[in-house]
């Protein structure tokens, strides 16, 4: 009995100090592990980025996964709300309304669903 004690809480130590997190849905849903890189996450309109683990800490998606295609032209796109984003090193806010913002700023709203494409002029 006092092995038993002794295993379970060494196990339920080393359970506790020596194991990652699991992202269970990602886990278990094989569409969200396999993208191919340098395609577009419909979620987010920013580009499947592979790191290796050493580079992890340092990856910020909002900055290190934005597309090129997508920086350095506008596009307009209407808003229902007011909302701010990060992206790309850029605090880009919007107004209820037509709004010109960077184009990847537009994409990634519109692919969230906060944002449509205004009409052309």
């Amino acid at each position: 009995p006092g092995v038993r004690r002794l295993v379970s809480a060494l196990a339920a130590r080393v359970a506790a100090t020596d194991t990652a997190p699991i992202d269970e849905p990602v886990t278990t849903d094989t569409r969200r592990l396999i993208r191919l890189p340098g395609t577009l996450h419909g979620g987010s309109g920013l580009v499947v980025t592979p790191i290796e683990r050493a580079e992890l800490d340092g990856f910020d998606p909002l900055r290190d996964a934005v597309p090129d295609r997508f920086v350095g032209r506008e596009i307009r796109i209407e808003c229902e709300t007011e909302r701010t984003v990060e992206l790309n090193g850029r605090t880009i806010s919007v107004r209820s309304g037509e709004n010109t913002v960077p184009e990847f700023a537009g994409v990634f709203l519109m692919a969230r669903g906060e944002a449509r494409k205004a009409p052309e002029r």
